[in-house]
């Protein structure tokens, strides 16, 4: 036995506690266009576990979505839907895309945001 599994077994409460404790206190990352809080929810089928996934932010229009194979993605005025038997070559250059209107829609808030506050300063 290693050291890790003794200090698990060390601490006060029991360990099958210990990991859903670790993985569910994790901090939700924040929304990568805005940096508001983006609201994570899941739907669960009895047999086939985690059917729905569903990743929507409050302040801006980042929203991404897995269900039932169909992936959809929007940012900004961009989205983009594929489905599981999409080939890897193209969901890793909708993935790229994505990144990149991400990226775009930062920038062009930020530019909105400077615009903003000259007009009123």
């Amino acid at each position: 036995m290693n050291n890790r599994w003794r200090q698990i077994k060390r601490l006060p409460i029991p360990v099958s506690k210990f990991f859903d404790l670790y993985y569910n206190e994790q901090p939700d990352p924040p929304c990568p266009v805005c940096g508001g809080k983006v609201l994570h929810r899941h739907y669960y089928d009895e047999h086939v576990g985690i059917a729905e996934t569903v990743d929507e932010c409050t302040e801006c229009n980042y929203y991404e979505t897995e269900s039932y194979g169909d992936t959809r993605l929007e940012v900004g005025k961009w989205s983009a839907v594929y489905h599981y038997t999409t080939s890897d070559k193209e969901i890793s250059q909708i993935r790229g895309e994505f990144v990149r209107q991400q990226i775009l829609e930062k920038e062009r808030r930020k530019t909105e945001r400077r615009k903003y506050y000259r007009k009123r300063g």
